[in-house]
């Protein structure tokens, strides 16, 4: 099946998404997560993806749509799991792509994770963003993640301490929430 990005953003659309409030993380609308995850398209095809805070896990489902060999989904939050592995069952039954075998849930906190990925895509918990980036940046060759803008120099400056170069800083406005807008950040080693 041909996949563009907006039949990609159709099939997340169909998906539950996640809001945290207690981990001040918002949920990207589906069209966004498309528009990222086509940004990243060369780093997912026949690649293993890391989805580190995956929540319901858009990112990860997107990554095996797009090709991706294997998905990690990592995340603290249980029912969040649950509800990727329902979300997994739904795009199944709407691609006929058998994602169950690719996508991968783990009950895991990132900061203990050390296993080693060709790509890391993630949208941190605002609080936890720095250290999400930093962790991204020890498992992954090539890291895609969103932030808040005035983290920008910040994200640079780890990047060079990880011997990683941002090859991309883009920027999205968000339509609901508290962040008016954020960042992209393409990190490559």
């Amino acid at each position: 099946m041909k996949m563009n990005k907006n039949r990609l953003g159709l099939i997340l659309s169909k998906l539950e998404g996640s809001y945290r409030k207690y981990l001040l993380q918002l949920c990207l609308s589906p069209e966004l997560v498309a528009e990222i995850l086509f940004i990243a398209r060369k780093d997912i095809k026949d690649k293993v993806v890391y989805n580190l805070g995956c929540g319901t896990g858009r990112f990860a489902i997107g990554s095996v749509v797009l090709g991706a060999k294997a998905v990690y989904g990592i995340d603290l939050d249980r029912v969040m799991l649950d509800i990727a592995k329902e979300n997994v069952l739904h795009v199944q039954h709407i691609t006929g792509i058998q994602l169950s075998r690719l996508c991968h849930w783990h009950l895991k906190d990132v900061f203990k994770l050390y296993e080693k990925c060709d790509t890391v895509i993630q949208f941190p918990p605002i609080n936890t963003d720095i250290l999400f980036f930093m962790k991204a940046l020890e498992i992954g060759r090539n890291v895609y993640s969103i932030h808040k803008p005035d983290r920008e120099e910040e994200l640079r400056q780890l990047a060079k301490k990880y011997k990683a170069k941002i090859f991309k800083v883009k920027r999205y406005r968000l339509t609901k929430g508290f962040l008016p807008e954020v960042i992209l950040v393409v990190a490559k080693r």
